[in-house]
């Protein structure tokens, strides 16, 4: 194997240590199991909230026309008339972005905050989700779900056998059986987890959740152990028919299998949005060949009712003054257009997107005090939570259905009955 090959499997690498925080802290620069699914901070809401704002065409288009209107020499009406209705669709916009983050926010610390036993060279110990590390060894018992990516270590039976269930993962909800190394396995009473010493090298964070290769080197093991996925419990699957598991936490928070398919919060656009966007582009160009048109005609005007020429024509208030007198037919023309452009900048009403924005926020709340989309858990009943209202009208959408052909015959079979 040449060197070139060797140093691409290595960086392609990390290496664990078992139960010892303080080598993995020194290694790993993300090793706590902290998740944030939230799109922005305190610091970074403000002006990346804008530049997602203006990335709409239609907010983007009011912008344009508040520069022009607050230019004195082009605006024929008050600033005032463009800036308002636009700090107030930005107000209304901003606000809903805000509550749909602090919702996320809370959402995180609800998991975060989250209750799980860490192995302390002891016994188990209570430990909040945020706190546990690479490394470290935890419990889990039967319904839970798993905090953290896992390497099996032991289950309640002594083949070391576990089962969970991965409808967080890929929907299936059969259940999927896990194993345990049978030399790890021995380790798997408390007394002797003390002496679970050593280190494990593994592919560095992916998302490939159904994949995972790794060696795991043993202090009391002359042999390094061959490990795969059917060594390893995911984030977010939930341990059944199995009373406890042991394992050691070998990708964490963000770096999980199940964040690493997330990825990042990003901005979702509806089928109303994606039509009225179009029509908006349209109703621009429109708006701009009849300003042109208009400019070009009163050019026409004001070239032959010149003042200066022709004494029996006097239509002064039609032309723009600079220090030297007029302007010349150029420029006037150019200031005609970008006057005509705000007399007809209603085509596009500022009304529409401030309707959208409010009845988006009305049906959101509609939604979550719905009493028929409450549930249980728990025994208590739980409200509907609605984290991102810029797509709820596509809820109950289908675009595709996949199915065999024999659930085809009785489709068709139920719509002709």
């Amino acid at each position: 194997m040449s060197h070139k090959v060797r140093d691409q499997e290595e960086s392609n690498r990390q290496t664990i240590y078992l139960n010892d925080r303080t080598q993995n802290q020194f290694i790993h620069k993300k090793f706590y199991n902290h998740i944030k699914t939230s799109k922005y901070t305190w610091w970074n809401f403000v002006p990346k909230a804008l530049i997602l704002q203006f990335m709409r065409a239609a907010n983007f288009y009011f912008l344009i026309s508040t520069v022009v209107q607050c230019i004195d020499i082009i605006s024929p009406l008050a600033p005032f008339s463009a800036v308002g209705p636009l700090i107030l669709v930005l107000a209304v916009s901003l606000s809903r972005e805000a509550i749909e983050d602090y919702k996320r926010h809370r959402n995180d610390d609800l998991v975060n905050e989250q209750k799980s036993f860490i192995f302390n060279n002891k016994n188990f110990t209570s430990i909040m989700w945020k706190d546990i590390q690479l490394g470290d060894i935890i419990k889990v018992n039967q319904e839970q779900i798993l905090p953290a990516d896992i390497m099996v270590i032991a289950t309640n039976e002594e083949n070391g056998t576990g089962f969970v269930e991965t409808a967080n993962l890929d929907g299936e909800r059969n259940l999927k059986s896990k194993i345990s190394h049978e030399i790890v396995n021995k380790y798997g009473r408390e007394h002797s987890l003390i002496k679970f010493k050593g280190k494990i090298v593994c592919d560095k964070p992916n998302n490939r959740i159904h994949s995972f290769k790794g060696l795991l080197y043993l202090d009391d093991e002359s042999k390094p152990i061959v490990l795969n996925n059917n060594n390893v419990m995911l984030r977010g699957t939930t341990l059944k028919n199995t009373e406890w598991v042991i394992g050691v936490v070998i990708y964490s928070g963000q770096d999980t299998k199940i964040m690493r398919n997330q990825g990042q919060v990003k901005h979702k656009s509806t089928h109303i949005e994606k039509k009225v966007n179009p029509i908006i582009f349209i109703t621009l160009l429109v708006q701009l060949g009849l300003c042109l048109i208009m400019a070009i005609l009163l050019s026409i005007f004001q070239k032959n009712t010149n003042p200066l020429e022709n004494s029996k024509w006097n239509y002064a208030y039609l032309y723009g003054n600079s220090s030297d007198g007029l302007y010349s037919y150029e420029v006037q023309g150019t200031i005609n257009f970008f006057t005509y452009f705000l007399l007809l900048n209603s085509l596009i009403p500022i009304s529409l997107i401030i309707s959208m924005e409010v009845v988006k926020l009305f049906q959101s709340s509609f939604m979550e005090y719905d009493a028929e989309m409450h549930y249980l858990e728990d025994g208590q009943v739980q409200k509907m939570k609605v984290l991102n209202t810029m797509i709820h009208e596509e809820l109950g959408k289908i675009d595709y259905v996949f199915t065999d052909k024999v659930t085809s015959l009785q489709l068709l079979e139920n719509l002709f009955d």
